[in-house]
């Protein structure tokens, strides 16, 4: 993860003024990867985590919404119609369980 430093003086084409300009960019440059952006990092995956449990509670009480929903269709509709809704509203919330187990 270490940058060497490029040489200052490194040519005789080059001025003195960019060859510090090529230094402060690349201090700047290391500065961020050493510093700046695991610190980022590590409260982003904090963040993450924190909120990973209520991703959960929420697909869960989704899930059990819409089975709730389920239920009362099957007592109101008949019919082939009434299947067909009731297959499609159970594919959906079975992507809840996805959405709690990925969290």
């Amino acid at each position: 993860m270490k940058t060497a430093l490029p040489n200052v003086f490194a040519s005789k084409e080059e001025s003195e003024q960019d060859g510090i300009a090529a230094l402060m960019k690349q201090m700047e440059k290391n500065h961020i990867q050493l510093f700046l952006a695991p610190t980022i990092k590590q409260q982003q995956e904090a963040l993450v985590s924190s909120h990973e449990g209520l991703v959960a509670e929420a697909a869960a009480a989704a899930k059990s919404t819409i089975s709730g929903l389920i239920d009362t269709m099957d007592s109101a509709m008949t019919g082939a119609w009434s299947k067909k809704v009731k297959e499609a509203v159970s594919q959906e919330a079975d992507k809840f369980d996805a959405l709690a187990a990925d969290s």
